[in-house]
């Protein structure tokens, strides 16, 4: 497996990444898997939200960046909660889409 982290794609250092995000599972509430689990749909409902808005109205009050940055960190909290390594989580993801790309292109 390719190790994407170490060619520089990522412009974070994920030990300083993972050492942030335990220190917010050491506040209760960010511990309940259920509960974070309930707070990523509301954030993906926004990212709809946002995106019928801009299409019908053709604006929305809603950054589509933190949209995102909503999502993307409350994912991170969910693999944290299960004890996942973020580079083992995000390897595996990049391989996966790789998979599917590569198989899809020699399908064609």
């Amino acid at each position: 497996m390719i190790n994407h982290l170490s060619k520089g794609l990522i412009a974070f250092d994920l030990i300083d990444l993972d050492n942030y995000l335990n220190n917010y599972l050491n506040t209760e509430r960010f511990k309940d898997f259920e509960y974070r689990l309930k707070i990523l749909t509301y954030n993906v409902g926004d990212l709809n939200k946002r995106l019928v808005y801009e299409q019908f109205y053709g604006y929305s009050s809603i950054d589509l960046k933190t949209c995102f940055s909503d999502i993307l960190m409350t994912i991170l909290l969910l693999c944290k909660i299960k004890g996942f390594q973020l580079s083992d989580i995000l390897n595996i993801g990049i391989s996966r889409y790789d998979e599917k790309v590569y198989k899809t292109k020699e399908d064609k």
